[in-house]
């Protein structure tokens, strides 16, 4: 009975007639190994069935379409501008519109333009930090400014709260209204 039952769960017949295979006995482990070998090599054929290798042919399409899509971004968001005279091509990874761009960049101009006018013989170098400057000194106080309205608005909005607390709203001659309609109706129910 052992021998039918490891005969039907093994490759080994358990019978071996000398002379007849002149093959040297594999071990155990032999056996394992190259079952275990064959098995790992299909797996790894049905990987490679399932998702197969791109051709070169497909590798070049995929790399034009790639160029294709990242040149169509560059078109549509470059926009041609001039400062001080000179044609500058601006684009945006932001998503700005093109007439943002181009407000951007007339302020841009009229800043260095009042610069250049106030001081003359300036190189354009020169100017362009000057106008930084000066931009950077609106910003600075647009941003105190806002900062300010801001603790304002706090200070109002926490004041109104407390004005709520202590002197609730009252109801308005509609909203008195509703509610003794809504609690005749609830009395009628």
């Amino acid at each position: 009975m052992n021998s039918n039952l490891y005969g039907k769960y093994s490759t080994f017949s358990g019978k071996s007639v000398p002379g007849k295979n002149d093959k040297k006995k594999e071990s155990t482990r032999d056996l394992f190994n190259n079952e275990y070998k064959q098995l790992h090599r299909s797996k790894l054929v049905e990987i490679s069935r399932e998702n197969p290798k791109p051709t070169l042919e497909e590798k070049i399409q995929a790399k034009e379409n790639e160029v294709k899509k990242e040149n169509k971004i560059k078109e549509k968001s470059r926009v041609e501008v001039e400062i001080l005279g000179r044609n500058y091509y601006i684009g945006s990874r932001d998503g700005l519109s093109e007439a943002k761009i181009k407000k951007i960049a007339e302020f841009a101009n009229d800043l260095l333009i009042k610069t250049t006018s106030d001081n003359p013989g300036l190189i354009e170098s020169r100017a362009a930090i000057l106008a930084l400057l000066d931009c950077a000194e609106r910003y600075i106080q647009l941003e105190e400014k806002y900062n300010n309205m801001r603790v304002d608005y706090l200070y109002y909005q926490q004041k109104e709260e407390e004005n709520l607390q202590t002197n609730p709203i009252e109801d308005t001659p509609m909203q008195d209204f509703i509610k003794t309609k809504g609690n005749a109706d609830d009395e009628q129910n």
